[in-house]
């Protein structure tokens, strides 16, 4: 399911800027490139990032006046700063060798099939 979700993503990334026969051969390189470099996900850690709000000890108060009646009300002031902390995040080990075999793999057919490397056919 997970390698069925990946080539749909990836070609549908592809399919923003390439032929309707370029993506149909890149689509065939990619199954060839799954066999050869299947899915190796693993959990690596990394360092990432959140905005958390943090008290600044300032206070901030609004006066409302209503039918002669003053009303004050204070609250503290808060200020958005970014924490890094330690994470795991799963990444697949063998991605860029198998988006890399596919690349060149239709490029290669597209110059046995059309003469060129981007399947165009004008």
């Amino acid at each position: 399911m997970l390698r069925l979700i990946t080539i749909t993503a990836i070609s549908m990334i592809s399919a923003a800027c390439s032929s309707v026969e370029y993506r149909a051969t890149y689509d065939q390189c990619l199954v060839e490139a799954y066999d050869r470099y299947p899915a190796n996900l693993q959990l690596m850690q990394t360092e990432c990032s959140r905005d958390v709000e943090v008290d600044t000890g300032k206070t901030e108060c609004v006066t409302t006046y209503a039918e002669n009646e003053k009303r004050t009300v204070c609250g503290p002031l808060f200020e958005t700063v970014t924490e890094t902390y330690q994470c795991d995040v799963e990444r697949d080990t063998n991605r860029e060798a198998r988006e890399l075999f596919a690349r060149s793999c239709a490029a290669n057919r597209c110059l046995e099939t059309f003469g060129n490397r981007e399947c165009e056919t004008d």
